[in-house]
This record gives structure tokens, sequence and C-alpha cells, in this order.
């Protein structure tokens, strides 16, 4: 879904459809990792230490997604936002494999 969404949002152009389309993909996949995370998560955490992991688990996503969102205005101001895009689905194709 990540990798459609990459594809979709960054060959749209000036498409405000496309566009719309891909990041509505983009909502879907991300969700869709964070649910499977978490629930990855709380299967391999004991029940005791369960609320301190998926706390610092959140800490950490919600640092990364600030650091990302940072980067990714420097590269759309840097390269475009089809680059970001092709940026974003290389990083996604390892995690998925």
């Amino acid at each position: 879904i990540l990798v459609a969404a990459t594809v979709l949002a960054g060959t749209s152009g000036h498409s405000e459809a496309q566009i719309t389309a891909g990041l509505i993909l983009l909502g879907l996949g991300w969700s869709a990792s964070v649910i499977a995370g978490a629930a990855l998560l709380t299967r391999t955490v004991a029940p005791e230490v369960r609320p301190l992991v998926q706390g610092f688990s959140d800490l950490c996503m919600n640092l990364a997604g600030a650091a990302g969102g940072l980067l990714a205005g420097l590269v759309v101001a840097a390269f475009g936002f089809g680059a970001l895009n092709a940026a974003a689905a290389l990083l996604t194709i390892p995690v998925a494999v």
C-alpha cells in the first residue's frame, strides 16, 4: 500500500485527484503499519511492561515522524515532490521484503 501510494502521488504532477488518491493510500498504509506493529509488539512483550514498551515505541515513532517531516520539507525544496516519493518508495521496499 505504501509503495503504491508513493508511485501514485509521485507521478501525480498537477492532478489533484491523483495526489488525493495517493495521500489516501498513504494514510491507509501508515495505519496498517502502525496497527500491525502495535499488535506484534503486544504479542511479544510481557504484560507487566507492555504499557512502558508501547509508550516508548509511540515516542520513537512520533520523533521519527517529526524528523521525517523536517527532512521531507528539505528534500521537496531541493529536489521536488517526485524525488521525495521515489526516496520513500526505495526506503519502503526493503522493509516490506
